[in-house]
Order: structure tokens, then C-alpha cells, then sequence
């Protein structure tokens, strides 16, 4: 039960950070829309993301896990059609440009924003987990 609650209060947590980071993931209704969300992500990962993963094994072997991303696009993806606040939308990057280094503006559709977010919210989740456990 401490498991459960702690991963629930990780990812509420990284949802949050998640939508200050990338525009483009929106939590609409406060507070208790972060935690619908945050519990509606523990409750998938922790029933929906091994059946994925199951499922996801043969290419997942033939890419040598590099295809284990997929699961956490589609978990993600879950969430925002199951949690009504939580809702996705196209990403624009302004670009940027230091000392003579340009990053030009991008577009990215839906897909990518799935992408970029999942990696991101992986990157959240395990920086968290870390200082929690520590």
C-alpha cells in the first residue's frame, strides 16, 4: 500500500512538472485534476503497461528494447482519453540561439508531443523516485 502511494504521489507530482515543461500537455481544473490524473496513470501503470508490455515483447526483442518506449506512449495516450482534464494538443518550439548555435522553430503533431512527453515524464518519474528514495 506505501508502494502504491508513493508511485501515486510520484506521478502526480511529475504530471505537474510535466505540463510547467512542455506547454503542449495541459491539466485543466486544479488540484484534484492533478490527482484524478495521478491516479488514473498509477492505476495504468501498474494493470494496463505489463499487458502492453507482454504484448509489445516480439518487437521488443527484435529491437533489443529499444521499441519499450511504445508502452509508455500509448499509457500516456490512455491517460488523456481517460482523464477529461488532461488534455493534449499540438507542440510548438520557438527555437533558440546561443553564441552562434540555432535550434529553428519545429512543429510537432500530437504523436511527437506523445513522444517528446513520454520521455520526458520517465525522465520525471525516475528523477523523483530517486530523490524519494534516497
Amino acid at each position: 500500500m506505501r508502494n502504491i502511494l508513493k508511485s501515486f504521489l510520484i506521478n502526480a507530482v511529475a504530471l505537474y512538472v510535466l505540463t510547467v515543461i512542455v506547454p503542449a500537455f495541459r491539466v485543466s481544473g486544479g488540484l484534484n485534476s492533478f490527482l484524478t490524473a495521478g491516479a488514473t496513470l498509477t492505476v495504468l501503470n501498474i494493470l494496463v503497461k505489463p499487458i502492453l508490455n507482454l504484448l509489445l515483447l516480439p518487437i521488443n526483442l527484435l529491437t533489443l528494447g529499444f521499441f519499450r518506449w511504445a508502452s509508455s506512449v500509448l499509457i500516456i495516450w490512455m491517460l488523456s482519453k481517460l482523464t477529461p482534464g488532461f488534455i493534449i494538443t499540438n507542440y510548438s518550439f520557438a527555437g533558440f540561439s546561443y553564441e552562434g548555435m540555432i535550434v529553428p522553430a519545429i512543429q510537432f503533431n500530437v504523436l511527437w508531443t506523445l513522444i517528446i512527453g513520454s520521455f520526458m515524464m520517465s525522465i520525471i518519474t525516475t528523477l523523483l523516485d530517486w530523490v524519494v528514495n534516497e
